[in-house]
């Protein structure tokens, strides 16, 4: 079931419509719209909270299947673990919606005290069995986790999937240390409304296309730099730096040939443009 919500950074009900797309990754169609009063864009309106838990917690990894779902985000995870040893070198990390565990393997071997938390069985199990590293099947509000408990909390991907991504950057928040570290990724806004277009552009042009769907890449909340900033810092955090993330791509070759132009197009804009499909998003607890 689709329902209406509020802007979830500022609670206004007043939103700009953008364009029809099709939601990831439950499916569906939904309005693009953006928020009158802070610039927030989502997916309005969208599935209810109970039906996003259930598919995560029981189809999501099951569609995309266990070796696919590693071998695609491999080089995202280390790449992200060699950032976020320039802000922070040790200590205990907890890594939210952590999937089966191909994160925590890599961060405990590189010397990291490591705990996960995700909601799917499947993707517990797995990370138990094959890496024998502590998993909390359960959200994180639900945890109990301590307070000022983690040096840093990682989250890929999974902030901009949530139904009240505000409310879970607060409680990052309290898990944190003082001058512990948040590390997340989510989608970019204009990287994905410009490969929307793109593609609609195409379909118009090329009659063979005419009846393709287009591939679900709008999460409930879609972030550009501001927006990002806005809702940490909102959460309590500061010293927001937001990066070009790696790409999800099989190619190895035309990964890092996409990555090194956005690069060089991020440090020729004095840091001020990220073009990749996700932002790496990292902050301070205040």
């Amino acid at each position: 079931m689709l329902v209406e919500r509020k802007c979830n950074l500022c609670d206004s009900e007043d939103f700009i419509f953008l364009r029809k797309v099709t939601m990831s990754p439950m499916g569906g169609e939904s309005n693009l719209v953006k928020c009158k009063g802070c610039g927030l864009t989502c997916l309005n309106p969208r599935y209810n909270e109970e039906d996003e838990r259930k598919f995560y917690a029981s189809e999501y990894f099951g569609r995309e299947g266990i070796e696919a779902w590693s071998a695609a985000r491999m080089s995202v995870f280390k790449h992200n673990l060699k950032i976020l040893n320039t802000h922070k070198k040790g200590g205990k990390l907890l890594d939210l919606g952590c999937g089966m565990g191909q994160f925590l393997k890599i961060t405990r071997d590189d010397g990291w005290d490591v705990m996960g938390i995700d909601i799917s069985t499947p993707a517990a199990e797995y990370a138990r069995l094959t890496f024998g590293i502590e998993i909390i099947e359960s959200s994180l509000e639900k945890a109990n986790l301590k307070d000022n408990f983690f040096d840093v909390v990682a989250a890929f991907n999974i902030i901009d999937q949530l139904s009240d991504p505000l409310k879970e950057l607060k409680e990052i928040h309290r898990v944190l240390k003082e001058n512990g570290v948040i590390l997340i990724r989510v989608s970019n806004l204009g990287f994905h409304v410009f490969l929307d277009s793109f593609l609609n552009f195409i379909m118009r042009i090329n009659n063979m296309w005419t009846n393709t769907e287009r591939p679900p890449a709008f999460h409930n909340y879609m972030f550009n730099r501001e927006t990002a900033a806005a809702m940490l810092k909102k959460a309590g955090f500061n010293n927001v730096t937001i990066l070009n993330s790696k790409l999800c791509v099989k190619n190895n070759l035309t990964e890092e040939i996409i990555f090194f132009i956005c690069q060089s197009i991020y440090y020729m804009t004095f840091k001020r443009c990220v073009l990749t499909p996700s932002l790496l998003v990292f902050a301070e607890k205040d």
